[in-house]
């Protein structure tokens, strides 16, 4: 017999529980009514309840996502045509884009800045053959006060440079595109550094486009035009005397590739086939950070509150954040699937400043995190629209909010009188 304890502990009095009929196990322990039903719940909690992902959408079910995400070729590299270049005073900046290969049409670019201190940049078809999407309202256009750059710096080799604010100035890079913000002289963002700009066009099917109709124009001709030749480069295209080079003529493969690349006319998923009678208009741009080394934003999705990288070295996810509103019941954790909400709207942060930028395409989009140490990374890849951003300067996350908010607008507020009338499906 164990001895009793010194100071021995009252046991509360337990309740009476009537017994159960029935029996649980090959013991024959009988078991009581309300606990034969939290043995229910402890078998039940054992099944998974998880979304079933294989109903949504990832990049690699997508077809602009697939083609821009790890394209099998370097797109090409776009330029600013410098005599193009236009200052207009408050309607800011406009200029074309061309890309090196011809296989684009023209691009305007235009560049606004805000008496809010964003940094506004815009590219469009500059003479569309069929009208692209662009939504028709969200931002408060009408509320936007422009200021007028002032052009600081210009080389017709290598870019410009245009001040709107104190302290505050953009430099524009003309061969390849790129863009950066600065603040106080420290670059805080980077727009096409990495060359990831893209922008596909709509087309015909049955209709050749500018470049293919230009090379059946000429496959008849003196390839070189007379001009004379004094070298090639390594992929065997001459060097002409004047300082020019021959351009690359696609063969029948793969202009057939082009032609009907991937995704580009119908997409099937989950039993559901989706037509494109006027092919790809993806667009896309790299937006990196120098110096940040966390990204907050792009809600909503239920992964950590500083963006995890999802391509790299470090990657923590192996797919890219997908921003496209959905009403997911049971969703899972720590995956960048799309959620309720989609606010295409990033945060860098770095000991000395805060900085955003707002993607202002509603389309689906899928955005890649990528971090190195140096900087912080960002891929976006839409399905279609404009390419329309917005560099918001901060300095601070308060001022990126309030930067954010003047552009979209606030939450409207519900009168007291309705506060508990409101309806909520859960």
């Amino acid at each position: 017999e164990r001895p009793r304890p010194a100071h021995p502990v009252a046991r509360p009095p337990q309740p009476h529980l009537p017994q159960s009929r029935g029996t649980a196990g090959s013991m024959g322990v009988s078991v009581t009514a309300p606990w034969r039903w939290l043995l229910w719940i402890g078998a039940l909690s054992g099944v998974s309840l998880a979304v079933d992902r294989s109903k949504f959408r990832t990049c690699q079910d997508t077809g602009f996502c697939r083609r821009h995400r790890a394209p099998t070729a370097p797109p090409p590299k776009f330029s600013v045509l410098p005599d193009s270049v236009v200052v207009n005073g408050a309607d800011g900046l406009s200029a074309l884009l061309q890309d090196e290969d011809f296989t684009s049409p023209p691009l305007r670019l235009t560049l606004l800045f805000y008496q809010n201190g964003i940094a506004r940049m815009q590219v469009r078809e500059a003479n569309p053959a069929m009208p692209r999407w662009e939504p028709p309202d969200v931002v408060l256009e009408d509320q936007l006060g422009p200021v007028a750059p002032q052009l600081q710096e210009r080389s017709e080799a290598s870019g410009l440079r245009l001040e709107y604010m104190p302290g505050r100035h953009v430099e524009l890079g003309f061969s390849p595109f790129s863009l950066a913000l600065f603040i106080d002289g420290e670059k805080v963002v980077s727009v096409n550094e990495r060359n990831l700009f893209h922008f596909e066009f709509h087309r015909s099917k049955d209709t050749p486009d500018a470049a293919s109709s230009a090379e059946a124009a000429t496959a008849g001709e003196d390839r070189h035009k007379g001009k004379r030749i004094v070298g090639y480069w390594e992929d065997g295209l001459a060097i002409y005397e004047d300082g020019t080079r021959e351009e690359k003529v696609r063969d029948n493969a793969e202009e057939e590739k082009l032609r009907n690349g991937d995704g580009f006319w119908q997409e099937t998923f989950a039993g559901h086939t989706d037509s494109k009678p006027l092919g790809p208009a993806s667009v896309g741009m790299d937006i990196d950070f120098p110096g940040a080394q966390h990204l907050f934003g792009i809600p909503e999705h239920a992964t950590r509150l500083s963006l995890q990288p999802t391509t790299g070295p470090n990657a923590h996810y192996s797919d890219p954040y997908r921003m496209y509103t959905l009403d997911v019941f049971e969703y899972d954790l720590d995956v960048p699937m799309a959620l309720y909400g989609g606010i295409p709207m990033v945060m860098g942060h770095t000991a000395s400043a805060s900085v955003g930028a707002f993607w202002f395409n509603p389309t689906e989009t899928f955005i890649d995190v990528e971090k190195d140490g140096k900087a912080s990374r960002t891929h976006w890849i839409s399905e279609s629209g404009i390419v329309d951003l917005m560099l918001l300067p901060g300095p601070t996350p308060k001022d990126i909010l309030h930067q954010f908010t003047s552009a979209v607008g606030t939450q409207e507020l519900p009168p007291l009188f309705a506060l508990g009338y409101h309806q909520c499906r859960w």
